[in-house]
């Protein structure tokens, strides 16, 4: 596979050891991109840390006998072992169905190729499998014919309309001559002619396109993250199991040490399972599945589902222009339309739509007759119609007009029209000239019209109109938005430069556009600005780029750290969207885009978009507080058997840990349901935060669960046992029993009789204690604030959905604990008995007393650890201070309004003297920037504080405009305010009173 530059070109075509010699150079027109099977995609799930752990623990719990009944097989723990591989299997679908992509990108690319081609091989024309082509074949073009490999026009014969938009989502066709290149993948709609191969496979157009859709194989940000957290939870655990095996083992003085040491790697393990979030994959599934839901009502299908987290964090959108940006429908401007002397506006348009065809339109005869009433053209009969073709650029009618006159009326190119007019009006000619000059430089495409006697050939010049590819109604609103959460909008198109300005211009989202020449290897603007990254961060986008160029784009801002979305419809777009953290394909995308997408927009418009991005946000809050609530549970129960074992020789029963874990886990599928507030701003993963809030909660958790277990059992059950109950005024939890579950009358020997001190009722408090406690967790780590304060801004209440589960949860848990069969086990530990009506509400109220304490140790712990926090300033005084803007929010205000007075200045300047010398300035800055630069001198290229506007490189008037006075007086006033609020702010925050609110004129 290889390009072909300097390659003879044969019309008779190659002879067969010719395609021999060729393809043992180059080899098959065809790339094979790397894809991994369903299946290895599926098992490498079960190679996880998680599932490693449960396997084992599964394996353990039915292979470890229990030591009261070694060789009973129906004592074993079998109801840990369905738990578990029920939850195994359950995690592993779902998390594969999860991070699948329901599109095939690479598929539906190698769609675009047709199977056979016509080829001159031998002097003869014949079928030829496309695969099998090799640079310098010669292939036959006509009308359509999809184009087999990249390659270059030649021999003889009419210019082709080629449709390039399944490639590049131009919706124009193109026209392509004898020498043109021409790309893999395009259709031919018109003309013929002959074409020799130059490029194949891997460098061919689609070629590099499927090269880059195998080369993305990275793990997505959201299984990253939640990686890591399952990584570092298990590696905890795994060091304090190990000094709970160590220390039961040196007190282990039992005969059959063997056993003992079974039974405890089996104990270890059952805490390690119990640590682990096993059912993360399952509960984060479940939040995001409720945000694609959300969605879908807003005509968006989302098909990866960890895209919508990731969404969350986008900082930077790189958007495709047409059919993205823009409708990618060409559409008449009336107010650029130019007319000649005597005519109006609406006149030019009726005799541009005289001579255009008016059934079976194309793109620019349908974009002239939508914008004419066409009831006026009842008045005229067009008795004959020269349609347009590639040689003449013109098309030309003969109209019988109303008072009977005939006149030939001609619509075409307007260098065309401009020469026709010229014959006899040159000064008008000249005229011309400059305004079709002018609105080239503009990205305008214009035709021109004139008319003429049929005998006297006197063509006059009518008008000339402007064609241009708008933007969509919504999408300047969604610009401003996206701007307003954050998300910096770059535009990256194929197109060219001066039309990528225009509309920019019109978005208002700064025109500091960079050309193709940045790709150079010699470019010294990527090195002054300190990598492709940072330019990138420096300029509003780019024109004339390709898919590589795209793709590169994405991955130097990725490189940086940057979460970046991208969206597109084409072809061309393809890398980059499965590049990118998210990709999002537009309505009308090619079956490419939407296979390499995360994100497919069913209806026209960018503003599903904001949509996206703030239900992203929603579903961020409430997988950060899911993982808070894990950590938080899993520090609860790792280190209160730490202690109860390690300290006071505790025993419980196995399966009631693993049956905790799970009924805890799936209750918290109900967050995915919750009242969150969502951020402003893109959110990353503060593991600081989370660790702290996490720590905090299980830290107190676990004191008030220690304690509780001394407090509940007698000293005969642990020693140090407190037994309270007498207290409270109710039985304690003391119980003698038989190794069958009956009870004994009378307390005996405990050495050599059948009965022995029995923990089952104590067990029981103990799981229902841990229970609530972990249930009550969820309320506190839902907010940064006290978990009852709620003012909409910081905090919401929770859902009901949230309230209901819990509370069931706990009755649950409650009604199991009473009701509890002592002789019904399930094996693994010791066992359980349910207890009384007393002893849950008393439970209950001690493990709500906790919760309190906790909750007031984590607003405390906050204050503490982001006392410069915008989010925590109000923490402990949100009711005094609510209202009130922080510091950063009014900076980012004054940011934003100052990005606003940049833009518009910079708009009014290009369109008061053009595009055309706002380019030249542009182009004579860059010059003498590279001029200092190979003079090893150092030059500063100034970028403003959010995102630059283009001004950087435009060097200022030496004499100040009245506006530019207007806006420097702005930016001063603006600075004065910052200022002031600013002092006015840090002054509260030092004495705690609120001073009146500083006015500017006190400035």
């Amino acid at each position: 596979m290889a390009e072909v530059d300097d390659i003879k070109v044969n019309l008779d075509g190659l002879s067969d050891e010719e395609v021999a010699k060729l393809r043992a150079i180059h080899g098959y027109n065809e790339v094979t991109p790397k894809e991994t099977p369903e299946w290895v995609k599926i098992a490498k799930r079960f190679t996880g840390i998680v599932p490693i752990i449960m396997m084992i623990t599964a394996v353990l719990g039915v292979a470890v006998p229990d030591p009261r009944d070694p060789g009973n097989i129906a004592k074993r723990d079998w109801m840990s072992f369905a738990l578990l591989v029920f939850e195994l299997l359950l995690v592993v679908v779902v998390d594969y169905y999860s991070d699948k992509n329901a599109g095939n990108a690479i598929k539906a690319v190698k769609d675009l190729s047709a199977p056979e081609c016509e080829c001159k091989r031998n002097g003869k024309w014949e079928k030829v499998k496309v695969r099998e082509l090799v640079p310098g074949d010669i292939c036959f073009l006509g009308g359509g014919v999809v184009i087999p490999a990249d390659g270059k026009l030649v021999g003889e014969g009419e210019p082709v309309q080629i449709d390039e938009a399944a490639l590049t989502g131009e919706a124009l066709a193109v026209t392509k001559r004898v020498g043109d290149e021409v790309l893999a993948g395009a259709v031919v709609q018109s003309g013929e002619l002959d074409m020799m191969v130059t490029k194949t496979g891997e460098n061919s157009f689609f070629g590099k396109t499927l090269a880059l859709l195998g080369s993305v194989q990275e793990e997505g940000h959201l299984k990253k993250t939640l990686g890591k957290v399952a990584k570092t939870m298990a590696l905890i655990g795994l060091f304090f199991c190990v000094i709970i095996f160590i220390v039961r083992i040196a007190r282990s003085e039992r005969e059959n040490r063997g056993d003992f040491v079974a039974q405890t790697v089996k104990l270890c393990f059952v805490i390690l399972t119990a640590v682990v979030p096993i059912a993360m994959p399952v509960v984060t599934t479940t939040v995001l599945s409720v945000g694609a839901l959300e969605l879908s009502k807003e005509s968006a299908v989302v098909t990866r589902l960890s895209a919508i987290e990731e969404m969350a964090g986008i900082e930077v959108l790189c958007s495709d222009k047409t059919g993205t940006l823009t409708l990618n429908k060409l559409t008449l401007d009336k107010d650029e339309i130019t007319c000649g002397e005597g005519f109006t506006g609406e006149y030019v348009l009726v005799m541009a739509s005289l001579a255009s065809k008016l059934t079976n339109q194309e793109p620019i005869d349908k974009a002239i007759t939508a914008a004419t009433d066409l009831s006026q053209l009842e008045k005229y009969k067009v008795t004959k119609f020269i349609p347009f073709n590639p040689v003449d650029k013109k098309t030309e009618s003969t109209v019988l007009f109303p008072d009977g006159t005939i006149k030939l009326i001609s619509k075409g190119a307007p260098h065309v029209i401009r020469n026709m007019v010229a014959v006899n009006y040159p000064e008008m000619a000249e005229k011309m000239e400059g305004i079709i000059n002018g609105k080239a430089e503009r990205g305008l495409r214009t035709l021109g019209v004139c008319w003429s006697d049929p005998e006297t050939i006197d063509w006059q010049f009518v008008g000339l109109i402007s064609l241009f590819d708008p933007p969509r109604d919504d999408t300047k609103h969604t610009i401003e938005q996206s701007m307003e959460y954050g998300v910096d909008v770059k535009m990256v198109t194929g197109d060219q430069r001066a039309i990528a300005i225009e509309t920019a211009r019109r978005l208002g989202m700064g025109t500091n556009i960079i050309g193709n020449e940045i790709w150079s290897t010699e470019s010294s603007l990527v090195e002054q600005r300190g990598g492709l990254g940072e330019f990138i961060m420096s300029v509003n986008g780019f024109a004339g780029v390709y898919p590589e160029h795209k793709f590169k784009i994405v991955a130097a801002l990725q490189d940086m750290g940057k979460l970046v979305g991208m969206t597109g419809d084409g072809v061309n777009d393809a890398p980059a969207l499965k590049k990118a953290n998210v990709g999002v394909a537009v309505a009308g995308a090619t079956d490419a885009a939407k296979g390499a997408a995360d994100i497919i927009l069913l209806q026209p418009g960018l503003s599903t978009i904001v949509t996206a991005l703030l239900t992203s946000r929603t579903i961020f809050q409430r997988i950060q507080n899911y993982i808070m609530y894990r950590m938080a549970s899993s520090s609860l129960i790792l280190f209160f058997f730490v202690l109860s074992i390690c300290a006071a020789e505790y025993d419980f029963p196995t399966w009631t840990l693993i049956l905790l874990s799970l009924i805890n886990d799936f209750t918290i599928m109900s967050t995915s349901k919750d009242n969150v507030v969502r951020a402003g701003v893109p959110q990353h993963w503060d593991l600081k935060k989370v660790l702290i809030v996490a720590g905090t909660l299980g830290f107190t958790n676990v004191i008030g669960a220690f304690l509780g277990l001394f407090l509940f059992a007698d000293g005969e059950q642990i020693a140090g046992g407190i037994n309270w109950w007498k207290g409270w005024g109710v039985d304690d939890l003391l119980v003698y029993r038989k190794y069958d579950g009956s009870e004994c009358n009378e307390q005996i020997s405990l050495t050599d009789d059948e009965c022995e001190i029995s923990i089952a009722r104590l067990n029981a408090a103990v799981y229902l204690n841990l229970a609530v406690m972990i249930q009550l967790n969820i309320f506190s780590t839902r907010t940064k604030s006290w978990f009852w304060y709620y003012d909409g801004v910081e905090a919401k209440p929770p859902s009901i959905v949230v309230i209901i589960p819990v509370i069931a949860s706990m009755v649950l848990s409650s009604v199991l604990m009473l009701i509890w069969p002592g002789d019904l086990q399930f094996g693994g530990g010791a066992p359980v008995e349910g207890i009384r009506i007393e002893h849950v509400a008393i439970v209950w109220l001690y493990s709500f007393i906790w919760f309190f304490l906790g909750d007031i140790l984590k607003v405390l712990i906050l204050k503490k650890f982001y006392s410069d926090d915008a989010d925590s300033e109000d923490m402990l005084f949100g009711s005094v201070l609510a209202g009130e803007k922080t510091k950063e929010q009014i900076q980012q205000e004054v940011k934003k309004q100052l990005e606003s007075l940049r833009r518009e200045f910079l708009n009014k300047e290009i369109s008061k003297d053009g595009v055309t010398e706002y380019l030249k300035r542009e182009e004579k800055s860059h010059e003498l920037i590279r001029k200092r630069t190979s003079e090893n001198l150092s030059v500063s290229i100034g970028s403003p504080p959010t995102r630059p506007s283009g001004l950087a490189l435009v060097p200022q008037p030496s004499q100040p405009s009245p506006e530019m006075i207007r806006i420097e007086k702005h930016l001063k006033n603006l600075t004065a305010q910052v200022q002031a609020l600013t002092d006015w702010k840090e002054a509260l925050i030092k004495t705690g009173a609120l001073p009146r609110e500083p006015k500017i004129s006190d400035v």
